[in-house]
């Protein structure tokens, strides 16, 4: 069994948060082991027989949305490509892991679309973007709380969903999937 991590975005349904004993108890009956929230509790770490990441991330989604009614992006990576998409990032060693982030998307977008989102964020903000593999690579150097990029404007650009994750938070998610 291989072991994964999943990024979901907001796990609430109606209003209410997603319980982690539900969920874990949903991904047991569709041969998720071993799951459990590492960092926040929609970072998610699982083992599953070994398979491509974006059919998880489907089936992932899927279960959200049929047993919980929740409408999610569940982009999953594994270990390598968690690992990938850290050194990837051309902005954590001048922006460091609070200020770097790396957005994580449900598919790749095509170079196009990438250029779509440089033009039309130009002059805007001071936030910087570089295109990733199924990710989006972000610096916010103002600090998150007055950012003007953010994940809506960034998936109508790109014709994709996604999440994003701070890289120490990932960093934190990694060195956990060191250990098992």
């Amino acid at each position: 069994m291989a072991l994964y991590a999943a990024f979901l975005g907001s796990i609430a349904a109606n209003g209410e948060r997603l319980l982690m004993e539900d969920l874990r108890r949903a991904l047991w009956r569709e041969d998720f082991d071993d799951v459990q929230t590492v960092v926040a509790e929609d970072n998610i770490l699982f083992r599953h027989e070994e398979r491509p990441t974006p059919g998880l991330s489907e089936k992932l989604a899927y279960i959200l949305l049929d047993r919980f009614e929740i409408d999610n992006v569940a982009p999953v990576r594994s270990r390598e490509e968690l690992q990938a998409a850290i050194a990837e990032n051309p902005f954590t060693e001048r922006f460091g892991p609070r200020r770097a982030r790396t957005m994580f998307l449900a598919q790749q977008p095509f170079p196009e679309q990438f250029a779509l989102l440089e033009s039309q964020f130009a002059g805007r903000g001071p936030e910087l973007v570089a295109p990733g593999t199924r990710a989006l690579h972000c610096a916010y150097p103002d600090g998150p709380k007055k950012r003007l990029l953010d994940a809506d404007f960034i998936e109508r650009r790109l014709g994709c969903r996604g999440t994003m994750r701070r890289i120490g938070e990932l960093q934190r998610i990694a060195e956990k999937m060191d250990e098992n």
